[in-house]
């Protein structure tokens, strides 16, 4: 956990003081007209998915709202719902996300920690609740008018979660899981 967090640190160090030197510098205005990721504009992001396989269905949501605190670094709240047969699941919390370039395409690193909870009636009664942080690191896209993607790989940095059985009682904490995983989201920016 801690090397990964240092390379991220690291990452940001280096490409500030790397790309310094190739970019133009960024003027302040007080209309934010030096593109989406200016001090003060907002990003909204989010998608939503599900499955259709027969009696097995579930629906899922996911959605950002931030905004813009200094330039390049947004801090939001964000929210998932899953909503399927026999399964509520629901998240929410703060993130912080770091645009590296002032680009189009730009690097990107993101941290986020989220209180979770989760009922499954299907099968054994039980109950997940607690909560957990990620890392994330990738790219995003920005195109015409303010529309864009983020895809980021993730890596959980804190990881408290305590599954139970209803009907026995029985409780006992997750266990982290140690791989790496995706996220992708549809972004707008204004």
């Amino acid at each position: 956990m801690n090397k990964f967090l240092v390379a991220i640190i690291g990452l940001i160090i280096i490409s500030n003081t790397s790309f310094s030197q190739a970019r133009e510098p960024i003027e302040t205005s007080e209309d934010n007209s030096n593109g989406p990721y200016s001090k003060g504009n907002t990003v909204v992001g989010g998608f939503v998915g599900g499955n259709f396989f027969g009696q097995f269905w579930n629906v899922n949501a996911v959605g950002t709202y931030g905004k813009f605190v200094i330039n390049r670094l947004a801090v939001a709240g964000t929210g998932f719902a899953n909503i399927g047969f026999g399964n509520q699941t629901y998240s929410f919390g703060p993130q912080a996300t770091y645009y590296i370039l002032n680009n189009q395409i730009s690097p990107v690193v993101e941290v986020n920690l989220q209180y979770y909870t989760e009922k499954n009636t299907y099968g054994l009664d039980t109950r997940t609740k607690g909560y957990f942080s990620q890392a994330l690191a990738g790219v995003n896209y920005v195109g015409f008018g303010g529309l864009g993607a983020t895809l980021l790989l993730n890596y959980n940095l804190l990881y408290d979660l305590e599954y139970t059985e209803i009907d026995t009682g029985n409780s006992f904490k997750l266990a982290k899981p140690q791989r790496l995983g995706t996220t992708f989201r549809i972004n707008y920016f204004f």
